[in-house]
């Protein structure tokens, strides 16, 4: 709803269901749209009529976090769905925001690419559950050392 996308384009197969449930899975999206009509101007009121308490609860914690200037990272379909409200109420919001990985399921590639947040990597898993974010915390890491432990070669004084 808010990146205005067809729903057909962004219901991909999930867990690997077969076609005949993606068909299904894109009829009972559409009907929960027509029926419940969220504004996609409003991002409480996409979340009130067709998001779920767990949309509710991560956008929350995103708003939190960046209320605090802590990143956060996403990972997966659910959680970039959850930006997106997120970044509805609150559009700076998306600054604090991360991508760990693209996933193969279409509807987070295209929500990522709405909020333009780029992502780090891309495995083709179509999966969230955490596993691109626990593969990008060491490279954040690595990118946090290397940026307040590391010398410059000004502060080595290497002469020649």
């Amino acid at each position: 709803v808010l990146s205005g996308v067809p729903v057909e384009e962004v219901t991909g197969i999930g867990s690997i269901i077969p076609p005949e449930r993606v068909r299904r899975k894109i009829e009972l999206i559409r009907r929960g749209i027509d029926i419940n009509r969220p504004d996609p101007a409003d991002a409480m009121d996409v979340l009130a009529k067709v998001g779920g308490p767990e949309l509710g609860a991560m956008a929350g914690l995103m708003l939190g976090g960046a209320s605090l200037r802590l990143p956060v990272v996403l990972d997966g379909f659910i959680a970039g769905a959850a930006a997106a409200i997120a970044v509805g109420l609150r559009p700076e919001l998306r600054a604090m925001l991360i991508g760990s990985h693209s996933s193969a399921e279409p509807g987070h590639r295209i929500l990522l690419r709405t909020l333009n947040i780029p992502t780090y990597f891309d495995f083709g898993m179509c999966l969230g559950e955490g596993t691109g974010a626990a593969l990008l915390f060491p490279v954040i890491d690595a990118a946090v050392r290397i940026l307040t432990e590391m010398p410059t070669l000004g502060e080595l004084d290497i002469r020649r």
